[in-house]
């Protein structure tokens, strides 16, 4: 083709036609069952494969291969409670039967819904409840009233649960009649179940606080006159607290106390205790001191002391200081010549004066003097044996068949000759008895008999075992004693009786706690008691001491703290043995010196 050109010579074109081929395509397409679906300008109802040919504006004709399926439809299921009687709306759909029902529901976004829909009944819920009347009343439950009392079954709906099935208990209200007893105090009123009461009386109260009504029977007493009247006794120079009150000096006080819930005046008086004077002695040895009341002492001598007393406040006190007196020991000591004689830590063989220092009883230093001497001379020993008749008897080597008074040497334990003179007696019918009381014996106390009348070295047996000259005696009945020595034995007899005899007890009044082991505790004693207690008080009243055992002493303490000294109060309940059930009481002061 020849194609002219303004600008510059015609053209020469060259044109080769070619025939577009038709282009193939495949599509897949979905849709509910019972759609149809639009697919470029074509409507597919049915499933199936379709060939399509549509115009292009790109590849002139396309082959469409067109694939066409049904979407399954959805399966749920689901479970309605109803009520018995009612109907329930699914969907559009109203359901008033129990049981298992098939649905299918629109989804405006996908394919229809096949539901398993469910129908349950709700079964009525089981409930108990408890109802009370008043005598000759009614209630009202769920819109029926019970008057009469027992047990009841109701139907009553119910908002959760539709219908509740009540188990009903009525039972009646007891009226109670109570009666309260009250104190007015003067010029006072009371105030009782919403009613003011100016005087004493007896009332009758009606009570609705339960819903019904309850009957009081109110007696209203007056307040008892008290007298409450009181003494006290303090240091002169202290305060003493009394119901709040502060007392300083003596005299006769009024105040105010409640008592029953009624405010009473009374009287108190306030005393000052008496200053005490007392004296005491302290032993001591000489180049020692002793330590009293926070002081020591060293010279003896006369000392005045001002103390404060537990009990009786201020105490003028005496203390006398004085030295024990100490008197040098002289012993003579005889040895044969030869030996060692050991005393005091010293060992002594010749003759001769010897000093040493040793500590008596009481702790304190003495002067002891020895004088050995040689015995020069025999010793001098005085003895004397038994023998039956026909028989002999063998002392210190020599043979005696006779009686009479022998006399020969013999060595004795230091190994010096001793002359014995030995005394030969022939036992013969001796005034052999048992010595007992007349009068029965005490039955706590501790009870002995003896045998009298025998050789000093006669063999004794008693009824108990016992093999002494003397037995314990401990209840009532027979005991016999043997005794024999190379003679054929002998026995007496004797009837013991028992009675019962007083308890006593003993209190001292004074002790002194400083560690000497004299007089260091205050001790009780007593015999045939029973029962026993024991409280000590300070002289503010307080408790500071209390025991049950009366072998258990008071060391003066309290609370691990040693008292001061000063009079303390004690007070003794015990009975005897013999009456357990008959109590006494002593009470009285002890005073505590150091």
């Amino acid at each position: 083709q020849i194609v002219p050109d303004s600008v510059e010579c015609p053209t020469e074109w060259e044109i080769t036609i070619n025939e577009i081929a038709p282009l193939l395509r495949d599509t897949l397409l979905t849709k509910c069952p019972d759609d149809s679906i639009n697919f470029l300008g074509e409507v597919y109802g049915d499933t199936g494969v379709f060939t399509l040919i549509v115009a292009d504006s790109i590849h002139c004709n396309v082959e469409w291969e067109v694939t066409i399926e049904n979407l399954p439809l959805l399966q749920a299921d689901t479970v309605i409670d109803i009520c018995p009687g009612d109907s329930v709306e699914f969907f559009g759909q109203f359901y008033s039967d129990t049981g298992v029902f098939t649905q299918v529901v629109p989804d405006s976004i996908s394919c229809p819904t096949e539901w398993g829909v469910t129908i349950n009944a709700i079964a009525p819920i089981q409930r108990d409840t408890l109802l009370v009347i008043c005598p000759d009343d009614s209630i009202e439950f769920f819109g029926v009233t019970y008057s009469d009392t027992g047990s009841f079954t109701q139907i009553a709906p119910d908002s959760v649960f539709c219908l509740v099935e009540w188990g009903i208990t009525v039972e009646e209200q007891v009226v109670s009649n109570f009666d309260t007893t009250m104190v007015i105090c003067p010029d006072d009123s009371i105030y009782f179940q919403s009613q003011v009461y100016m005087s004493s009386g007896v009332y009758t109260v009606n009570d609705f606080s339960n819903g019904c009504n309850d009957t009081w029977v109110l007696t209203i007493i007056d307040a008892p006159s008290v007298d409450l009247d009181t003494v006290l006794w303090k240091c002169m120079e202290d305060t003493i607290t009394y119901l709040g009150e502060a007392f300083t000096e003596e005299g006769v006080y009024n105040t105010f106390i409640d008592s029953l819930g009624c405010v009473h005046q009374i009287e108190v008086t306030i005393n000052n205790y008496q200053p005490i004077f007392a004296d005491t002695t302290i032993v001591k040895c000489e180049s020692d001191s002793v330590y009293f009341d926070g002081s020591y002492f060293t010279t003896p001598g006369t000392y005045n002391l001002v103390i404060d007393d537990s009990v009786e406040c201020t105490m003028y006190l005496t203390l006398n200081v004085q030295n024990e007196t100490v008197d040098p020991i002289d012993t003579i000591v005889r040895i044969c010549q030869g030996d060692t004689m050991f005393m005091y830590g010293m060992a002594l063989t010749t003759e001769g004066v010897y000093d040493t220092l040793i500590t008596n009883g009481s702790g304190c230093p003495q002067n002891f003097s020895i004088e050995i001497e040689y015995n020069g001379e025999l010793h001098e020993s005085f003895q004397e044996i038994y023998i039956c008749e026909g028989d002999t008897q063998e002392y210190n080597g020599h043979i005696f068949y006779e009686p009479g008074e022998f006399t020969f040497t013999s060595p004795n334990l230091t190994g010096c000759d001793t002359l014995v003179t030995l005394d030969v007696h022939m036992m013969e019918d001796e005034e052999f008895h048992i010595e007992a009381p007349d009068t029965p014996f005490c039955m706590t106390q501790q009870n002995f008999i003896a045998v009298q009348g025998i050789p000093r070295n006669a063999r004794v047996l008693w009824s108990n075992g016992d093999r002494g000259r003397e037995t314990r005696v401990d209840r009532e009945g027979w005991y016999w004693v043997e005794y024999g020595y190379y003679c054929p034995e002998k026995r007496d007899s004797v009837y013991i009786e028992f009675d019962n005899c007083d308890a006593e007890l003993f209190i001292p009044d004074a002790f002194v706690p400083n560690g000497t082991g004299r007089n260091d505790f205050f001790h009780v004693q007593g015999y045939n008691i029973g029962k026993y207690e024991i409280w000590i008080y300070n002289r503010w009243g307080q408790e500071i001491y209390y025991s049950n055992d009366i072998n258990k002493p008071w060391d003066g303490s309290f609370n691990g703290v040693q008292c001061q000294i000063g009079g303390y109060v004690y007070v003794v309940k015990w009975a005897s043995i013999y009456n357990l059930n008959e109590d006494k009481v002593e009470r009285g002061n002890v005073r505590l010196i150091r």
